[in-house]
């Protein structure tokens, strides 16, 4: 069963943001994304739990309440701009443990079908249907990867599925059955490489990043950006730790996805917490990193912890620089629940429109959002299109002066001279 993620919470943990505006004519509509703890978003507030605030900011007058009414939708009724998600999946070896994770990693031991890779591939099968009843054009591309690790054997891997700008563009819209048609052809194959999750991330942000490709960054006849721009989006679904990047490459990596906002991250941790790994193996403590090295363990423990833990403080450092969201599957059904937060957090917005009070061309604007009476930062809009509807004031001076034109140009001289060719005739 899907967790829903349609849940109130306290206003103190609340966070509206102003992601989108577009304006037609004198009709202005907000996208408002709303989150909560740990920038996980909060589907299921009702119509009041928003006010509107603008502020016309040559009058230095604001518009509220009765005076700016408004229409809202939900997010389940919005239509989202594009959304272009990539989904990096492990390819390790680790992948080919037991779901069953309370059981000793025996990759050999595990039949097809019963392995974390399958639950994770079901779970993304869970995940393209549910986008796939959404409003809006998803495109998604499923991305294994993977590299040959510094201590494996020679021929001891078969597959590294490598991370490139050919791989990563596969998209396909989630109604279309290629992406079930490419998860059965992952499912037939046998993970085995080493982890390196910043590297495939590099590697994505590279592939976002191209300001010429028309599909990421749409832009109109002059050059300028269309708004609203579509959702970059990048899901890392991982049961490891990255063991194949040295520090120089992770702290670069970092540093490329804090400066590029526009791509946003949402990790996903599978596996035993480090709680849960210590309990397993007796360790009497949550278990480290370090502990794969520590010497006071046998090399058996070692070399499970090895293939077993997955690293959240790397995970949610990642989500965390980028605005995306960190969660943790601990069984195979939790998979897909997560994967529906993910979800949410790239397409769930709500939605606010209105008519702009005293429109004029080239006017500047400030909106500001309250969700259970918590303020949004505002965001400032000019709408400056041509033919735009002028202000109340101006087309009544308007209507006067095409009167008085009227009056003095046409009604009047006939007055006078029909009345001068009846003196004539008489």
């Amino acid at each position: 069963m899907i967790m829903l993620t349609a849940l109130i919470t306290p206003a103190w943990g609340i966070k509206p943001e102003i992601t989108d505006i577009e304006d037609i004519d004198d009709k202005v509509t907000l996208q408002i994304q709303v989150t909560g703890e740990e920038s996980k978003p909060i589907m299921g507030l009702a119509e009041s739990d928003f006010q509107l605030k603008v502020l016309d900011k040559k009058n230095n007058k604001t518009y509220q309440g009765k005076q700016l009414p408004f229409d809202w939708k939900s997010p389940r009724e919005t239509t989202p701009p594009d959304a272009w998600i990539v989904v990096l999946i492990d390819f390790s070896g680790s992948m080919n443990c037991s779901q069953a994770l309370n059981t000793k990693c025996d990759a050999k031991a595990v039949a097809k079908g019963k392995r974390k890779l399958d639950a994770a591939i079901n779970a993304l099968g869970t995940f393209i249907k549910l986008a796939s009843e959404r409003k809006g054009n998803t495109y998604l591309s499923i991305v294994p990867f993977g590299v040959e690790g510094k201590n494996d054997k020679p021929g001891a891997c078969n597959y590294y599925p490598k991370v490139t700008s050919e791989t990563l563009d596969n998209f396909n819209l989630v109604q279309d059955v290629k992406l079930t048609n490419f998860l059965g052809s992952l499912a037939d194959k046998t993970p085995c490489a080493t982890t390196n999750f910043y590297q495939a991330l590099k590697e994505t942000v590279k592939f976002f990043k191209n300001d010429k490709e028309g599909r990421f960054y749409p832009k109109d006849k002059e050059g300028k950006p269309l708004k609203p721009q579509p959702r970059l989006s990048i899901i890392l679904l991982s049961d490891g730790f990255d063991n194949n990047s040295n520090y120089q490459e992770i702290q670069k990596t970092l540093a490329n996805l804090q400066n590029n906002k526009d791509i946003v991250v949402h990790t996903l941790g599978y596996g035993l917490t480090p709680q849960q790994l210590g309990k397993k193996y007796s360790l009497g403590k949550p278990a480290v990193r370090g502990d794969i090295n520590n010497p006071k363990l046998s090399q058996a423990t070692r070399e499970q912890i090895e293939k077993e833990f997955v690293d959240q403080k790397q995970l949610a450092e990642i989500a965390k620089l980028t605005g995306g969201v960190t969660e943790f599957a601990g069984d195979a059904d939790e998979i897909a629940e997560k994967l529906e937060i993910f979800l949410d957090a790239i397409q769930g917005r709500y939605e606010i429109s209105y008519i702009q009070p005293n429109v004029r061309r080239g006017g500047e604007y400030v909106a500001t959002v309250f969700t259970q009476k918590v303020a949004s930062k505002s965001k400032p809009y000019t709408l400056d299109f041509f033919g735009r509807t002028l202000p109340l004031e101006t087309r009544i001076l308007m209507l006067i002066c095409i009167f008085l034109a009227l009056g003095l140009g046409g009604v009047i001289p006939f007055y006078y001279w029909g009345k001068w060719l009846k003196e004539k005739q008489n």
